[in-house]
């Protein structure tokens, strides 16, 4: 059976509920449709949830009924597990998206600083996306409109930009969002970027929201698309291999922080965290197991948060993992802003 990537059978209605979260304003203009047939979607394109991805990629390797993909899977881990800087990390991943016939592309951490999400700020965590054009991007502002972005914030399903766009512009109202995205609709075609597959990630137990974008310049939309259909679950594992090693070896660019070596945890405090970490207990276990009450373990639990600078029990297990404050495969880490062109 034939498996296609999650691209274009999406609901109008669905797409402009999360653009409007995001903080899409309406007005009741004309609108401009925008047509390009060359960017229509294969009808036996079948959308796919973000769950039909690196998760069932992998359940074809254990399933081993593609072992070509549980090569690639190795090959990708391999390659890019034991780079000791962002600067080698970085040179890996534009290595092996250009092997999968993609040119260009940016791996873009999301977050914001209101709880509406209205204001996005964007961190270009790598790209090799043409200079120029990301000096207009930012010269123009544009990425405070972007839809792809607000999408990368909320959306779950993989799918191209062209399809959001094509739901834009067949809105029956023109907006100030939309008159700012026909803009970078033109200033891509103007470098050749006719058409990008979004990749929306989300990082277990916080908020960090990642969004990985690929293209290839002067490919026309329906030629991008084949190619995306041939190697869709190749991106989508890659896409998450990214994220998942990037946020373990280098937090302070994944997570936005910097790592700081001046966390002092006392050794109770460790015992407590790595005890919580390595057994399958809960608070009441913990404290019998340490010999310790229960006012005691909450007590020590919220210093541990307060010191990490945390909000939650398990970030805390992770951070102080990450930190190496607790045994475990990262504990000789060592973490530093490193400075890569």
């Amino acid at each position: 059976m034939k498996n296609h990537p999650p691209t274009g059978k999406i609901d109008s209605n669905n797409i402009f509920e999360i653009l409007n979260e995001s903080g899409g304003k309406t007005s009741a203009n004309n609108p401009t449709s925008k047509s390009d047939s060359s960017s229509e979607l294969s009808p036996n394109t079948i959308s796919r949830t973000s769950e039909t991805t690196a998760k069932d990629a992998l359940s074809w390797i254990t399933n081993g009924q593609d072992k070509a993909f549980s090569t690639f899977h190795c090959k990708i881990f391999s390659e890019l597990n034991p780079v000791p800087t962002m600067c080698e990390f970085r040179k890996r991943i534009t290595n092996i998206i250009t092997s999968l016939g993609f040119s260009e592309y940016s791996f873009l951490h999301l977050h914001s600083k209101d709880v509406l999400e209205t204001n996005i700020l964007s961190t270009v965590i790598f790209t090799n996306l043409c200079k120029e054009f990301l000096e207009v991007y930012q010269r123009e502002k544009l990425f405070e409109h972007d839809f792809s972005l607000q999408y990368g914030m909320r959306g779950e399903i993989p799918l191209f930009r062209s399809v959001i766009d094509r739901q834009a512009y067949g809105s029956p109202f023109q907006t100030r969002e939309f008159c700012y995205n026909k803009r970078l609709c033109q200033l891509m075609d103007t470098f050749g970027y006719h058409d990008f597959y979004l990749i929306p990630l989300t990082e277990n137990f916080c908020e960090n929201r990642y969004l990985l974008s690929v293209t290839s310049k002067d490919e026309s939309p329906s030629s991008l698309q084949k190619r995306v259909e041939k190697y869709h679950r190749e991106l989508h594992l890659l896409a998450q291999t990214v994220k998942n090693l990037g946020s373990y070896k280098f937090p302070e660019y994944f997570q936005n922080q910097k790592v700081s070596n001046d966390v002092i945890l006392s050794p109770k405090i460790r015992q407590l965290l790595s005890t919580l970490a390595t057994e399958d207990l809960g608070l009441l276990g913990a404290a019998d197991k340490l010999c310790k009450s229960l006012y005691t373990i909450n007590h020590q639990i919220a210093k541990a948060k307060q010191d990490l600078g945390v909000r939650t029990l398990s970030r805390a297990i992770y951070k102080a993992t990450i930190l190496g404050l607790l045994p475990g495969p990262n504990r000789h880490a060592q973490f530093k802003i490193l400075k890569y062109d």
